[in-house]
């Protein structure tokens, strides 16, 4: 005899599914899309804007661009938003944030995924920094291949026979090194990643002349004393 519980329990569920008010089914189709690799932002140089996107998303659940940038405008540490993806959010969904096109992009409806939500549960609501664990928590979600490139050259340039500078590597040298990976668009990179990596703790950025030196770092939580 020919077992069909299996078909019938699926057409129980698509019957609840249909059932249910369109946003929670929307919701609930979010969930079942949810990637099961480790989630990544996108192109976001400041961990604390993040920060800030993800818990304004968790205490409001869905708001448009525009609210989003008005709430991020008033926090100071923050400084003036000038871009509505916030380095964060384009106009397609993404493993963090879902996106609801409008007609208008400042008008795009913006919640987070499942798996944005939990990790926005991770970060806590003091907008004046990000604590030792949370920068380690945004460099795991940062780890894209230019950011290992970018950290790679200069552990390279510190290993090097000839003595390098004990201050780091001038940019322009940088970006020379760079340009095997990205060409004319490497100077980008350099001031890109080197913000980003200047944030989280992973390098230190001084002025010589007119150019910066990069100098790869210990984060200070990851050190130790005896």
């Amino acid at each position: 005899m020919e077992d069909n519980s299996s078909d019938s329990k699926a057409e129980d569920v698509l019957d609840q599914l249909q059932q249910l008010p369109p946003e929670e089914r929307q919701r609930v189709l979010q969930m079942l899309d949810e990637p099961t690799k480790p989630p990544l932002v996108e192109w976001a140089s400041n961990p604390l804007k993040a920060k800030v996107a993800l818990r304004r998303l968790i205490e409001v659940r869905e708001c448009t661009r525009e609210e989003l940038a008005a709430h991020l405008n008033d926090i100071d540490e923050l400084g003036e938003v000038q871009s509505m993806n916030f380095g964060l959010v384009g106009r397609r969904t993404n493993d963090l944030f879902h996106v609801d096109k409008s007609g208008s992009k400042g008008e795009d409806v913006l919640s987070l995924t499942a798996v944005g939500r939990d990790v926005a549960e991770k970060f806590n609501d003091d907008m004046s920094g990000l604590t030792p664990v949370e920068k380690s928590l945004y460099r795991g979600l940062h780890m894209y291949g230019h950011y290992v490139a970018f950290l790679g050259e200069l552990e390279r340039y510190m290993r090097e026979e000839d003595d390098p500078h004990e201050d780091g590597i001038l940019k322009a040298d940088l970006v020379e090194r760079l340009k095997a990976y990205y060409g004319n668009e490497a100077d980008s990179y350099a001031g890109y990643c080197g913000t980003l990596c200047e944030r989280l703790g992973l390098i230190i950025r001084r002025r010589d002349g007119n150019q910066m030196r990069y100098k790869l770092t210990l984060p200070r939580e990851w050190e130790t004393t005896g």
